[in-house]
């Protein structure tokens, strides 16, 4: 009998925690409510459905390895540079090849207490240390990221606003922290939201990377674009950083349906406005309705909003986030993020937000 041998990684990365699956992986079907995500409710855009329809004569063929299409529609919307952007499939990836470039082989990761986990997933998944720093409030602290800086630091990472909180930190503070950290620190400020966020007074990242040497801003076409399914990220910096992120990126990144369905859905912009109006009608019709229940929301420029149950035992996160599956609503829940009491949920359509409201009354009832 051979005794089984189990073959040994390069480095520790056991402790990259679990990826949260939206409600435990059920499926998703006509009749259940996926409040988890952060999602467009409603759909893409006619324009990228017709981008898409027509694309799939393509698809025979490699797509474009360098997605010049859909650069030069990012670079026109938002008045930067063409070759100082890189796409990939999903930000997320370009948050960790930042970690594999810039800190890698056990270098430092200041990250926030309550930040979007993606950054400590990918922090340890790179082999880099992942330094843990607290919030104020649920909120960015300058403050104590500054003062856990070290000679092993290499980046910081900044969601703003942040998932799942949904706070930001302003213009100010920001500018305050690009002159305080050190040459060698990368900052890397992930805008995921920066369309439903800038027009409540959060700061857009790419101000701060037009003009310094060490700031990275990371966007997504999976939101507000409604193209999640399609995995659309981009990055824009200095241009030695996004020289270093194109050598570490596989090639034909990006699919070709992707790529003309991101170029179509930048060209709608009547569309994001209509998510933007959405949002601003209903997040504050939820957020007063929740209050009205017993429930506490904490304060969001986002499309979503994270609940703070009752620490009790009839009406805990826990029970309600049971009692929402029930009702074949899936919110997101927050315990791996610490924050065992809190449910995160999305804004959703008129007709699911209403029937979450009911669900929610029942429940606290």
């Amino acid at each position: 009998m051979t005794k089984e041998t189990l073959l040994k990684t390069t480095y520790d990365f056991s402790g990259v925690p679990p990826f949260v699956v939206r409600g435990d992986g059920k499926p998703l079907t006509d009749t259940v409510i996926n409040l988890s995500a952060n999602e467009s409710p409603f759909g893409p855009s006619l324009l990228a459905r017709e981008a898409i329809a027509e694309a799939q004569e393509s698809i025979n063929r490699y797509p474009d390895r360098d997605a010049i299409e859909l650069r030069q529609a990012i670079a026109k919307l938002n008045n930067i540079e063409f070759e100082k952007i890189v796409c990939s499939a999903g930000s997320d990836t370009l948050i960790f090849n930042l970690v594999l470039a810039y800190a890698s082989r056990n270098f430092e990761v200041i990250l926030s207490r309550y930040g979007f986990i993606w950054f400590k997933r990918a922090t340890l998944a790179a082999g880099a240390i992942p330094v843990v720093v607290d919030e104020k409030n649920y909120r960015f602290s300058v403050d104590n990221v500054l003062s856990a800086i070290t000679e092993k630091t290499r980046i910081i990472f900044l969601a703003n606003p942040n998932n799942p909180t949904g706070s930001f930190i302003s213009h100010e503070e920001i500018d305050y922290l690009i002159k305080k950290i050190p040459d060698n620190v990368l900052l890397v400020i992930d805008d995921a939201y920066q369309e439903y966020a800038e027009p409540e007074g959060c700061p857009n990242g790419i101000d701060f990377a037009k003009n310094t040497h060490n700031v990275v801003v990371t966007r997504t076409l999976s939101k507000i674009y409604a193209l999640a399914a399609l995995r659309i990220g981009w990055a824009y910096g200095p241009q030695d950083i996004i020289d270093n992120l194109n050598r570490l990126r596989q090639p034909f990144n990006i699919n070709t349906i992707a790529q003309k369905a991101g170029v179509a859905a930048l060209k709608d912009q009547k569309f994001v406005q209509s998510n933007i109006e959405h949002n601003k009608e209903w997040k504050p019709k939820l957020i007063e309705k929740f209050r009205q229940i017993g429930l506490n929301p904490l304060p969001t420029v986002a499309n979503f909003i994270t609940l703070e149950f009752p620490q009790d035992s009839t009406h805990n996160a826990e029970l309600a986030l049971d009692f929402l599956h029930s009702k074949k609503i899936i919110p997101r829940t927050t315990s791996d993020y610490g924050m065992e009491n809190f449910i995160r949920i999305s804004v959703g359509t008129e007709k699911e937000n209403l029937f979450l409201v009911d669900s929610l009354k029942e429940f606290m009832t």
